[in-house]
């Protein structure tokens, strides 16, 4: 299978209502059973921060989850508190990536959801 690289914006959502916080997903790989991720959130008052890494699938259902690491602030070079990703794919096509998941940091979960929008890569 080959890999579907997709990008674009997901919103935090609280009891399901969109809170007007966002995760920019520079990109969002998807690779038979795991996926790779580059992204950037802003919390409130806190800035920027950054987080890589990649997620294994964990279910037959499309749950990918990452290993607890930290992320790091755009701004600085402050280090921040380790956090998990979980994405749970509804739906993947050749334009768009439909998920939901949510942030898990210091016991808590902040959910979000979104469509991604496939990149196109040029070869080489």
């Amino acid at each position: 299978m080959s890999a579907a690289v997709y990008s674009g914006y997901l919103d935090y959502v609280d009891d399901g209502i969109e809170s007007g916080d966002e995760i920019e997903v520079h990109e969002l790989i998807l690779r038979g059973n795991e996926l790779s991720f580059d992204l950037t959130t802003t919390w409130d008052e806190h800035g920027k921060w950054k987080r890589s890494g990649s997620a294994k699938q964990t279910s037959e259902t499309g749950v990918f989850e990452s290993p607890f690491r930290p992320s790091k602030s755009v701004s600085g070079n402050e280090i921040g508190d380790p956090c998990s990703l979980i994405f749970k794919i509804k739906s993947a096509n050749s334009k768009i990536c439909e998920l939901v998941g949510a942030w898990i940091e210091n016991g808590q979960q902040y959910q979000f959801k979104g469509k991604l929008e496939r990149k196109r890569i040029k070869p080489r």
